[in-house]
């Protein structure tokens, strides 16, 4: 294939996911954006293989992160996006595969505010700057809302994804002052209100996360040492996963 595509082993290699060992492997999919196909003439829809990562056409500024043509919007108009997917591109090449576990738990916590209309300015000024429109008519789950949250989830898989934060929030010799850190720094980089002045909301999406970790760590460690108390867990649970 190499000789008559006139193509190195190693383009087809990232080119045709198939070609790689092992190939059981799925590799994302998803429709390019339709400028990039336009200017090689194709008008039809087209699936490619394309990186975790890929949200945006940064040529273009078009949303790709979608399953069809129909969700490709324009998103010029907000350059915190295109920053966003940088970040994120940067996250995933230093961080390959674990970067992905961790972007879909902060995903899942910026859901959760979402669905509780929690920290919503900025998302709020994103939908009504796209779409001119109040933000209640769209679900909860729509590419409207995956867009808008997009920068909040990326800044926060930033944190989740760093030891030296996430060790602030879930460690054994975690101290108040670790989580007020810890929250301190979540407030500056999605420039949300969460746990200032000490208090923090126990079912708060991110809380009920970071307590969850905490408690099946130190339920761990108590498994391994019966000679250290097991804290009770306060904080309720909102879904499945141990990150």
């Amino acid at each position: 294939m190499s000789i008559a595509t006139g193509l190195p082993d190693h383009a087809l290699s990232y080119r045709l996911p198939e070609l790689r060992s092992p190939s059981f492997i799925e590799f994302p999919t998803g429709p390019a954006c339709r400028f990039c196909a336009a200017r090689r003439g194709i008008v039809e829809p087209v699936t490619i293989y394309r990186d975790s990562y890929a949200k945006l056409c940064l040529r273009h500024r078009v949303w790709v992160g979608g399953d069809n043509l129909d969700t490709q919007v324009d998103v010029s108009a907000l350059p915190e996006l295109t920053n966003a997917q940088r970040r994120h591109r940067n996250l995933v090449r230093h961080r390959p595969g674990y970067a992905e576990f961790v972007y879909t738990t902060a995903e899942r916590i910026v859901s959760g505010w979402t669905a509780r209309r929690l920290w919503g300015e900025s998302r709020d000024r994103r939908l009504f700057t796209l779409f001119g429109d109040e933000p209640a008519r769209f679900p909860r789950d729509s590419t409207e809302f995956n867009i808008a949250n997009y920068p909040e989830i990326v800044s926060l898989t930033s944190i989740l994804i760093s030891y030296h934060w996430i060790t602030k929030a879930v460690s054994p010799e975690r101290t108040p002052e670790d989580l007020r850190q810890f929250y301190a720094e979540v407030r500056h980089r999605l420039g949300i209100d969460i746990g200032r002045d000490g208090f923090v909301d126990q079912h708060d999406p991110l809380t009920v996360w970071v307590e969850k970790q905490q408690h099946n760590l130190e339920r761990n460690h108590y498994q391994r040492d019966h000679t250290q108390p097991l804290r009770q867990r306060t904080t309720p649970t909102t879904w499945q996963e141990v990150g």
